[in-house]
């Protein structure tokens, strides 16, 4: 649901039809409203959420996310992809994809791992159409990078171990009170 918020997407809005771009951009905003309440309802419940849009993108100032972002623990952090591994090919050979990517969530410990602003010691890839050539960089980029996905797994398990969600064991658990004491005999 990015397209409707993101400037890459604005920029081809000039060639569609006002009442297409009306429907694209309230989709979106009826999306994000969505999900602003079911983050609502994982912070509610002591559990934990994550929201990702690009950096720039104007999600970041709609009245839903100001105010989850708002609520203390709430973090908002920027991951550049280039810094997770995110590689493209074009005519030079393969580039790193910079991304500026914004991150919400009440996890400090996923907040601190996808932290990571490119140094800029290197060359990044254009993701947008030069000449007006139809570009598929852009659409390429969406997939997230391996070492991403693994960031934001070992932020989850660090998070749970510090909130004392998540021991050592291996196997599912549960709490002797929690189990089911009343069973049958037969049942067993």
């Amino acid at each position: 649901m990015c397209n409707a918020f993101s400037h890459i997407q604005n920029l081809n809005f000039n060639r569609i039809p006002p009442n297409r771009v009306q429907e694209i951009k309230e989709a979106g905003r009826r999306h994000l409203e969505f999900c602003a309440e079911l983050y609502q309802i994982q912070i509610d419940n002591k559990l934990y959420f994550l929201h990702e849009h690009p950096d720039k993108a104007t999600s970041w100032e709609e009245e839903k996310i100001r105010k989850l972002l708002e609520i203390p623990g709430v973090i908002r952090v920027r991951g550049d992809m280039c810094q997770f591994g995110m590689i493209r090919r074009d005519v030079e050979g393969y580039l790193p994809v910079q991304k500026p990517t914004g991150f919400m969530t009440n996890s400090a410990e996923i907040a601190k791992r996808l932290d990571r602003i490119c140094p800029k010691t290197h060359k990044h890839m254009n993701l947008v159409a030069v000449n007006g050539v139809r570009n598929v960089r852009a659409k390429s980029a969406e997939k997230y990078p391996e070492e991403l996905c693994e960031e934001i797994v070992k932020g989850l398990l660090a998070q749970m171990k510090t909130d004392g969600r998540l021991n050592n064991q291996i196997g599912a658990t549960c709490a002797m009170d929690e189990m089911n004491t009343d069973v049958d005999e037969d049942d067993e």
